[in-house]
């Protein structure tokens, strides 16, 4: 949650410095992170204690040089600083969630228990769109966890068509005839 609250804090302050070059920049940082998890000794480089700022700051300039040069690695210098690199993939979800809200798209995440066929993601974008009237950006997750229907979740909504989300809602509505049945006994 605090490491939420921290990406957000950085991803608003990076966000106005780069607003012109948003996908741009998502995609340096995104290499950056690409890079950071497939090297994880390179994480623990920067991190570490004993290596000097400076040379931290050499090697993310040798490493990685962009258009966006003084922006992205000022944000990088900043989390090398603060021995903050793990917070990275926060901060790109945060600018991309801040991106969103800029650009009246809403982020919409659409689980499933298996791969959506790309006719069935254009009706369910085109139902949802419709019924929120606004454009979405859908995000597509399987959740081997649901036996049928789908789960959507919009913002803080959630709209469960499982049988999952069916079961959970039956066993609460019985819970609670049964407590009214025991309490007006």
């Amino acid at each position: 949650m605090i490491q939420q609250q921290v990406a957000r804090s950085y991803a608003r302050a990076f966000y106005d410095r780069i607003a012109a070059h948003v996908p741009e920049a998502l995609q340096h940082l995104e290499y950056v992170w690409s890079y950071c998890v497939q090297y994880p000794e390179f994480v623990g480089l920067l991190n570490h204690p004993f290596i000097e700022y400076q040379k931290k700051l050499a090697l993310i300039t040798s490493l990685f040089e962009d258009p966006l040069h003084g922006e992205i690695q000022g944000l990088l210098a900043l989390l090398i600083k603060r021995r903050s690199m793990s917070i990275l993939p926060e901060i790109i979800r945060e600018l991309r969630l801040i991106d969103l809200a800029q650009s009246s798209i809403e982020e919409v995440h659409i689980d499933s228990p298996f791969e959506l066929t790309e006719q069935e993601k254009q009706a369910m974008v085109g139902t949802i769109q419709s019924g929120i009237h606004r454009q979405i950006a859908p995000v597509y997750h399987i959740d081997k966890t649901l036996i049928a229907g789908i789960c959507i979740r919009i913002g803080s909504r959630v709209i469960d068509t499982s049988l999952r989300g069916q079961l959970a809602d039956m066993r609460q509505t019985i819970m609670k005839n049964l407590e009214s049945t025991l309490t007006t006994q």
